[in-house]
């Protein structure tokens, strides 16, 4: 008896072995849970553990090293749709993300939720925050943000394509398409209404 006890144990030892290697391509790493994606298996001398990622965070489909969360716009979840419920604190939807929260003639601020902690920031002057790709962006390009508004200008129906002058030296509205943007001259340069371009302060009328 003591042998089939042996042999049996040697047989759920093997079982759990093979197990463990279906889901442990090496003894030592970090992988992608099928249908998941803020989920993983950590191997550690081939033992499998199930792990998930901060509210917020999602796994990193080319994870090689360091840590294995990432942001959603760092990580493909393409075939791994499904994430935790979240976990909201406070004025965070979830413990970790940036949230869109400017009225659409106020779309360059956002939140940064960090441990469920919010932290308000704010877009380089001129862009505005885009939810679906969480960065700064040309605020025509973000849907939720009315352009004409919180640039404070709106291009002549009769100049889609053009440049104005903008009321302060190195800055500038583009029309593209009939949309505005605001841009900037390079440093020591401002807009010269005159010949629609940047050119050196010095040779522009009030501006030096």
């Amino acid at each position: 008896s003591g042998m089939k006890t042996t042999w049996f144990v040697a047989a759920a030892l093997l079982l759990f072995a093979v197990s463990c290697l279906c889901q442990c391509a090496d003894r030592n790493g970090k992988y992608p849970v099928a249908g998941q994606c803020d989920a993983y298996v950590e191997c550690l001398d081939g033992i499998p553990y199930q792990r998930t990622c901060p509210d917020g965070l999602l796994f990193k489909d080319n994870y090689k090293r360091g840590y294995p969360c990432g942001y959603p716009q760092e990580v493909n979840c393409e075939g791994r749709a499904a994430i935790q419920s979240p976990q909201p604190t406070g004025d965070c939807p979830r413990k970790f993300g940036l949230f869109a929260i400017g009225a659409p003639n106020d779309c360059g601020t956002f939140m940064n939720c960090a441990h469920g902690r919010s932290y308000i920031q704010i877009c380089p002057e001129g862009l505005a925050f885009n939810q679906d790709t969480l960065e700064c962006d040309w605020p025509d390009l973000v849907p939720t943000c009315d352009a004409e508004a919180f640039l404070g200008f709106r291009c002549p129906d009769n100049l889609p394509e053009s440049r104005h002058a903008s009321g302060q030296c190195d800055k500038y509205f583009v029309c593209l398409n009939g949309r505005p943007r605001l841009l900037r001259c390079p440093s020591k340069e401002a807009f010269n209404p005159e010949t629609w371009s940047c050119e050196d302060a010095k040779n522009v009328r009030n501006c030096f």
